[in-house]
């Protein structure tokens, strides 16, 4: 996510590589949390996730009363972080365009569902109805060459996931 990130503000010239890094590094807190404060909570959606083959937001929807979004969000506001960072890491799976860092969120957002996507598929087919309509428009108007930027970004994902998965 981090990588993935940092590269859509590299190639879209939009906001702060480093601060997208951050982004998609921290965008999941949440979760975080729940596995280690909430570890019989966390344990009902992962597997209501796996039996009904749904989302993680799906599955918490119907399980817990605050989503991990909020959390995360409630503890990066808890740590003094910016309120960029608190914004993008409570809307990364909705993107607020009336934000005061509305394009910083985008990134987030759009970093989240290519990631996820290629989690599911690795062919990454990515629904551009389903999308935020601002996601649609970076996409389509800011990365051009969209096939060849996601070959990139996927060798990046692949090249991540071998590093903090590999058996060791």
């Amino acid at each position: 996510m981090a990588v993935t990130s940092k590269s859509i503000s590299l190639r879209s010239r939009i906001n702060s590589p480093d601060n997208c890094f951050v982004g998609g590094l921290l965008h999941d807190v949440g979760k975080v949390i729940l596995a280690q404060y909430f570890p019989h909570l966390f344990a009902q959606v992962w597997s209501t996730l796996q039996e009904e083959c749904c989302s993680f937001q799906e599955a918490e929807k119907r399980l817990l009363p605050t989503p991990h979004t909020l959390l995360g969000a409630h503890l990066a506001a808890k740590w003094q972080l910016p309120q960029g960072l608190v914004d993008a890491i409570r809307w990364h799976h909705e993107h607020q365009s009336q934000a005061a860092n509305a394009d910083f969120i985008l990134i987030i957002y759009l970093a989240n569902i290519i990631v996820n996507s290629f989690n599911a598929d690795p062919d990454c087919i990515i629904d551009l109805g389903a999308l935020h309509p601002d996601a649609r428009k970076l996409l389509m108007s800011r990365l051009e060459n969209v096939g060849d930027w996601y070959a990139d970004i996927a060798g990046e994902i692949e090249a991540a996931q071998s590093f903090f998965l590999e058996a060791g």
